[in-house]
């Protein structure tokens, strides 16, 4: 199975408590959910300074940056850059 997996700093997310939040509360519901429209999350880990995010490998990258090349989508275009 390919995965992919997400570094993020703890150092980081300490300098920010809303993210942090916000993060706890998608990663608990990606955890729930199982859809085949939503990205898997297969494990949480984490070391003194790391948390590591293993999900399914989505070819194409983050939605994320394609949205910040392009500027405004459309919920088509979204949907064609995922599948």
């Amino acid at each position: 199975m390919l995965c992919a997996v997400k570094k993020i700093s703890k150092e980081k997310l300490s300098e920010n408590p809303v993210y942090n939040e916000l993060m706890k509360d998608e990663l608990q519901t990606l955890t729930e959910v199982n859809s085949p429209y939503i990205m898997k999350v297969h494990e949480l880990l984490q070391d003194m300074t790391d948390i590591y995010i293993v999900t399914e490998f989505i070819k194409g990258g983050e939605l994320k940056d394609r949205i910040i090349e392009c500027g405004v989508f459309s919920e088509s275009r979204a949907a064609f850059i995922i599948f």
